[in-house]
């Protein structure tokens, strides 16, 4: 089965990791072990012949998120999200990797709850990584 034998694997992730837990005053997950996670998935996607795409962040909306509604010890800010891009920045650079920058992609009307995608943002995301996908095929 072709899905299963992928020749480009596009990996989107990180805006979990970087979320604030207030009572913990710390991220989720600290900065340096998200980098190292995302190097070691990297690392075994190249190791099996895979290209790798790494796409880029989505900043959100503070003005909803901090804190989230639904969990108020938590929070989403651009200041910590910015770190962790560049993090997915420095990687693709390091290993010469396709990088789609999404930190401007999205406005505010297109978060449905200050993070999450609308049906309008995910089709503005869809439409920043499709680009780049078919120029790396």
């Amino acid at each position: 089965m072709a899905a299963r034998e992928p020749n480009v694997i596009v990996f989107a992730i990180g805006i979990n990791d970087s979320q604030f837990v207030i009572s913990e005053n710390k991220n989720r997950v600290s900065v340096e072990k998200f980098q190292n996670n995302l190097e070691k998935m990297v690392g075994t996607a190249q190791e099996n012949g895979c290209k790798v795409v790494l796409v880029g962040l989505t900043r959100v909306d503070e003005s909803r998120t901090l804190p989230i509604p639904w969990n108020t010890d938590k929070k989403y800010q651009n200041e910590y999200i910015d770190q962790y891009d560049a993090k997915i920045r420095a990687v693709a650079d390091k290993k010469d990797l396709e990088y789609i920058d999404m930190s401007g992609v999205l406005q505010p009307e297109d978060l449905e709850d200050g993070l999450h995608p609308n049906t309008n943002g995910h089709k503005k995301m869809f439409g920043a990584v499709k680009e780049k996908i078919e120029s790396v095929l």
